[in-house]
């Protein structure tokens, strides 16, 4: 498990499978007031919304061990979460919310998050500090929390192109709740229906296929 906060940098903590407590790795102490550790094509990152604030890469790849060093790959004022979407091959977008100038911002990337340009933002009232995002064809759905609403934004541009579209509300907290973080739940594969005629057949349960 990779851990962020305030004081302490990124820690890793190796899974021992059993409930002995484990003693954190601090890995990286560049920065030590931060807020969301994230792991996108088998890199590490984390934000911080103090200090040059934005997202970092933490080292190189997903690492384990202290020395490493956090560099600034998207710089952002009151950054929040992020999510990184692949857009095919090497191409990606990084879609994050913030608390100064509240919004939801967009940056693109040809080389598999080398490097990024800002492709601009949708603005909203209150400050964003959940956000997650899935391609749906061409475009890519987003939601995101504030304290009170579940937002929803579709960005029908290309990868590289400004971001677009208009935020609505589709949930809203109830009385003396708040929102923070959001996440796709996993969902259960239900097996295919088989139909065979004529002889009977052996049916491959794994793959849902059919063979005489």
């Amino acid at each position: 498990y990779w851990t962020a906060g305030n004081g302490v940098g990124v820690t890793s903590v190796l899974h021992q499978g059993n409930t002995t407590p484990v003693t954190p790795t601090t890995i990286s102490s560049t920065l030590t007031n931060l807020r969301t550790v994230n792991i996108f094509n088998n890199q590490l990152y984390v934000s911080t919304g103090s200090g040059s604030q934005g997202i970092y890469k933490v080292g190189t790849g997903v690492p384990t061990t202290t020395g490493q060093t956090s560099v600034i790959s998207l710089p952002q004022n009151g950054m929040y979460a992020y999510q990184m979407v692949n857009r095919g091959g090497s191409n990606w977008n990084c879609y994050a919310g913030t608390d100064s100038a509240p919004g939801i911002y967009k940056w693109s990337s040809i080389d598999n998050g080398a490097t990024w340009t800002a492709r601009g933002s949708v603005s909203n009232v209150l400050p964003i500090y959940g956000i997650t995002a899935a391609n749906n064809g061409t475009s890519v759905d987003l939601y995101a929390t504030t304290v009170s609403s579940i937002l929803k934004l579709t960005d029908a541009t290309a990868f590289n192109a400004t971001i677009a579209g208009t935020i609505s509300t589709i949930a809203t907290a109830p009385t003396n709740t708040f929102f923070r973080g959001i996440a796709f739940a996993p969902i259960s594969a239900t097996a295919p229906l088989i139909a065979t005629a004529g002889s009977p057949a052996n049916v491959d349960t794994t793959y849902g296929t059919a063979s005489a």
